[in-house]
């Protein structure tokens, strides 16, 4: 577990396995980092452009993909509403 630069979309996909396909097709850097506590895995994702971070745990046994899918539609919240009260 460690650090990883991801470049994807900020607005996943609706199933897995599909991609991430943002409106657009607006594609972003997202830097995503991985520690494992116990059976729990904290994944924190990145927008180097706006320096916003948001975690999330999740269980070990949930699978890398399912994962970041929820850091980064997490992100993406976190971003729209920033930009909705600017």
């Amino acid at each position: 577990m460690g650090f990883y630069v991801v470049s994807s979309s900020l607005t996943p996909g609706p199933a897995l396995g599909e991609g991430c396909g943002g409106s657009m097709g607006d594609r972003r850097e997202v830097i995503l980092e991985y520690q494992q506590i116990g059976n729990a895995v904290r994944v924190a994702a990145i927008d180097p452009d706006t320096l916003t971070e948001v975690s999330i745990m999740g269980s070990a046994s949930a699978g890398i993909e399912v994962l970041n899918r929820i850091a980064i539609q997490k992100l993406n919240y976190v971003l729209e509403k920033q930009r909705s009260s600017a």
